[in-house]
C-alpha cells in the first residue's frame, strides 16, 4: 500500500554507505489511478449497491445514511469502483458491512461476496455480523454460511466437533439402556480399570528389578576396559 500511496519504488542495491532512493514507475503510478482513484475528477460514479438500499430502511442513524448514500455513489475510474468506509474502533463498519451483505444477499441470493481481512479475529466479527442480521430476514435466514480458516484449523475443530458429536450421540445411547445395561457397562469400565493399573503397576516392577539388577552387578576388575576377554 506504501509503494501505491508513492508511486514509487526504493532503488535495488544501494551503493555502501548511501540510503536506498525512491524511483518513479510509471506502472505504479497506473494502479495508483486504479486502485487507489488517484484521480483529480473521477471518471464516473457507481451505484455499488445496485438498489438494495430499498432493504436498508432499518438503519436510521445518521453515519448509516451517509455511508448508504456514499455506497450508492462511489468515484469510479478505469471501470473500478472503490469504496472506503473509515472509522475509529466501535463506530460501527463491521455492523454496516454486515448490513450491506444481508441486503444484497436479499436481493440476489447467488450473489458471491468475498470478505478479507488481516487477521483471523475480524473475520469471526465479520462473518458474526452478517449470520446475526440474516437469520432475521425470512428470505435467507436458511442459508448456510461457511467462515474458511487454513487448514489447521479447519482439522482441529472438525476433530473437536467430531469429539463432541460422538460424546452427544453417547449420552443419547445411555439414555435408553436398562438399570441391567448401564451396570454391565460400569462393570466392564471397572475391569478395563484395573487391567490398565495392573498393566502399569507390572511395567513399573520391570524397570524397578532392571535398576536393581544393575546395581548389584559386580564391580568390573581393575584395569578392565570392558568388551570381550
Amino acid at each position: 500500500m506504501q509503494l501505491l500511496q508513492r508511486g514509487k519504488k526504493l532503488s535495488d542495491n544501494p551503493q555502501a554507505g548511501t540510503k536506498a532512493q525512491w524511483i518513479d514507475r510509471p506502472i505504479l503510478r497506473d494502479w495508483q489511478q486504479r486502485w487507489l482513484n488517484k484521480n483529480s475528477i473521477p471518471e464516473t460514479y457507481t451505484d455499488v449497491l445496485g438498489g438494495v438500499d430499498r432493504f436498508l430502511t432499518h438503519l436510521t442513524a445518521q453515519d448509516h445514511l451517509d455511508v448508504i448514500q456514499y455506497m450508492k455513489k462511489v468515484p469510479t475510474s478505469h471501470n473500478i469502483a472503490l469504496g472506503i468506509i473509515r472509522g475509529r474502533t466501535g463506530v460501527g463498519k463491521t455492523f454496516m458491512v454486515g448490513a450491506l451483505i444481508t441486503a444484497i444477499l436479499q436481493d440476489k441470493p447467488d450473489t458471491k461476496i468475498v470478505v478479507v481481512t488481516p487477521s483471523n479475529d475480524p473475520s469471526n466479527v465479520a462473518a458474526r455480523k452478517v449470520w446475526e442480521q440474516a437469520k432475521k430476514i425470512a428470505a435467507i435466514a436458511g442459508f448456510i454460511y461457511l467462515r474458511g480458516h487454513n487448514a489447521n484449523v479447519e482439522r482441529n475443530y472438525t476433530v473437536a466437533y467430531a469429539k463432541l458429536k460422538a460424546l452427544q450421540a453417547k449420552r443419547a445411547a445411555d439414555k435408553l439402556k436398562t438399570p441391567e445395561e448401564l451396570a454391565a457397562e460400569e462393570t466392564r469400565k471397572h475391569l478395563i480399570a484395573q487391567k490398565k493399573a495392573c498393566d502399569a503397576a507390572k511395567a513399573a516392577a520391570d524397570r524397578q528389578a532392571a535398576l536393581d539388577k544393575m546395581k548389584t552387578r559386580p564391580p568390573a576388575p581393575p584395569g578392565h576396559q570392558g568388551g570381550l576377554i
